[in-house]
């Protein structure tokens, strides 16, 4: 009997690794792109000090579930606002994915939309640049700066309107120290 029962626990333990070489085979790309972050302690990012570089933006851009409730968010506010024509600023714009959400909302909804692009990284402003020529893009303005050292004058829009909104992912995605110097 006592061999019966290691035999069973080595049963047991073959079903128990296969099982996981299995999950692990079938991982989805979602967990293939965290997996080298798991378990390690990460250098916090220090955008405010320091350019983000392609990579980095990548894999924040990876994540469509966020971006998908910023524009849920954008959307509700224009339809609570009741608005036929809306200025929406976009602090720390990054690569655009907040643009794009502010766009699709209005979009959605049939609304005329101007969105000023803030952002300080020059690679990203490169980015924003190609995606909106500012020649030949009515919709988006981007301005090339650090919120933190432009005068309120420096941002508002050339008609002299405020903005109805102000959007911003400078908190992270879990409300991180990414704002902190």
């Amino acid at each position: 009997t006592k061999i019966n029962r290691l035999e069973n626990y080595y049963l047991q333990y073959l079903v128990h690794f296969g099982q996981n070489v299995i999950r692990q085979r079938e991982s989805s790309s979602q967990e293939r792109l965290e997996a080298p972050y798991l378990d390690v302690l990460q250098s916090p990012l220090q955008p405010l000090a320091d350019h983000l570089d392609a990579s980095t933006y990548d894999i924040f851009e990876q994540d469509p579930f966020k971006y998908q409730q910023y524009q849920l968010a954008i959307t509700q506010f224009l339809r609570d606002q009741a608005l036929s024509f809306v200025q929406i600023l976009v602090i720390g714009a990054g690569r655009g994915p907040l643009v794009k959400a502010s766009l699709a909302a209005a979009d959605a909804l049939q609304i005329k939309i101007r969105v000023t692009a803030l952002e300080k990284n020059p690679h990203a402003i490169r980015a924003l640049e190609q995606i909106w020529p500012q020649q030949t893009h009515s919709r988006v303005r981007i301005i090339s700066g650090d919120a933190r050292r432009m005068n309120d004058a420096s941002i508002i829009e050339e008609n002299g309107m405020l903005y109805d909104c102000v959007v911003s992912e400078l908190l992270g995605s879990f409300g991180d120290n990414e704002l902190s110097p």
